[in-house]
């Protein structure tokens, strides 16, 4: 069974204001987390990943519009995605660039829903400043950090994303391998990470929870 990544212990007990473990966390991980879709509509998906979403729009396009470049990790022997999404793929190195000079959702959703390994993780790269937290965030669910971001992502990736954003001036997206487009990790270097982090907890669907937690 696919699990999301369990919340960082005490990433509970807080308000708007971070607390020093969460910041301790951001500091130890270099990213946090982003639930894009509510648990039961992800499950209602899980049998049939080609479908459109409505977070592919909200969410998933403006990541593309900002982007600098994006990668599959690890898609090997997956026929069902090559099927639909070998026209946007490039073989780059051992993993796959994806052309984002044409519309890479659309006919193409599989490879963005896909879970439980047909795909490796998927990295989307752009300048920090360019990323439109304001525009994505009030479509996404919640906002936490894991003590453990690393068990669902392609090694591959995680060098690659944590390579890019060490100039403190990048800024990656990873879906991961195992959960399709339910939820994505958000790297990049401090201090941005943990203003990111603050913005999203104040703008996602669940803020007020947020607000509210003791």
């Amino acid at each position: 069974m696919l699990r999301t990544p369990a919340p960082l212990k005490g990433a509970l007990d807080c308000s708007m204001s971070i607390t020093a473990v969460l910041q301790d966390g951001l500091k130890k991980t270099g990213a946090f987390t982003v639930r894009v879709m509510p648990s039961e509509a992800w499950l209602a998906i899980r049998q049939a990943q080609h479908q459109a979403l409505p977070w592919h729009e909200s969410v998933l396009r403006p990541l593309f519009e900002a982007a600098s470049g994006a990668w599959v990790y690890e898609l090997k022997n997956s026929p069902e995605i090559f099927a639909v999404a070998d026209g946007i793929l490039r073989k780059d190195r051992g993993k796959y660039a994806i052309d984002l000079s044409t519309d890479p959702i659309t006919g193409h959703e599989l490879l963005w829903n896909a879970s439980g390994g047909k795909r490796g993780t998927i990295v989307i790269t752009m300048p920090v400043d360019l990323f439109p937290s304001a525009t994505i965030f009030p479509h996404c669910q919640d906002a936490f950090v894991v003590s453990n971001p690393t068990v669902a992502q392609s090694p591959a990736a995680l060098r690659f994303a944590r390579g890019a954003v060490a100039d403190e001036q990048n800024l990656c997206c990873l879906l991961s391998r195992t959960n399709g487009f339910e939820w994505f990790s958000i790297y990049t270097a401090m201090p941005k990470l943990e203003e990111l982090f603050v913005m999203a907890r104040s703008q996602v669907v669940k803020a007020e929870w947020y607000r509210s937690a003791i």
